[in-house]
């Protein structure tokens, strides 16, 4: 039997989920217990990835307001790649961030700073409504922020 803690502890790069652990049900005795750590990667508890793992997918946020000059990406595409695309408030994508202009991450970061030919950041597109399009092959998103 596992009995986790109620809180989860944060530090670094990782979510650390502390427990006690018994090698029995609650009438059998004896039984020994123990504690336990379990880790996962900074906002690893849920991701986005293709539903067939070998063929690509995309998925395309909501609108919202770019309040930030970079964006930031946390996502594994060490055996595959990641592309992100800007695009306006009805997905056509913006001159100079579309997929063509994507430069694709190929690695695994939890700070991942996507890039486009020509463009350094999203500086340009401050204060935009933008929707984010993710095209992923053999990638996990984890999660994004747009940093300011």
């Amino acid at each position: 039997m596992l009995f986790p803690s109620a809180t989860v502890a944060t530090s670094g790069d990782r979510h650390w989920f502390y427990y006690t652990g018994l090698n029995e049900r609650h009438w059998v005795f004896p039984r020994s217990a123990a504690i336990g750590a379990a880790t996962v990667r900074l906002d690893g508890i849920v991701f986005q990835e293709p539903w067939r793992k070998q063929e690509p997918a995309w998925l395309i946020t909501k609108p919202f307001r770019l309040d930030g000059n970079n964006l930031e990406v946390n996502a594994d595409a060490s055996e595959g790649r990641l592309a992100v695309s800007v695009l306006d408030i009805d997905a056509q994508p913006l001159p100079g961030f579309g997929r063509g202009n994507a430069i694709p991450l190929n690695h695994d970061g939890i700070r991942s700073r996507p890039r486009w030919q020509a463009r350094n950041g999203l500086s340009a597109l401050r204060g935009q409504s933008v929707r984010l399009r993710f095209d992923l092959e053999r990638a996990r998103l984890y999660a994004f922020r747009v940093l300011a």
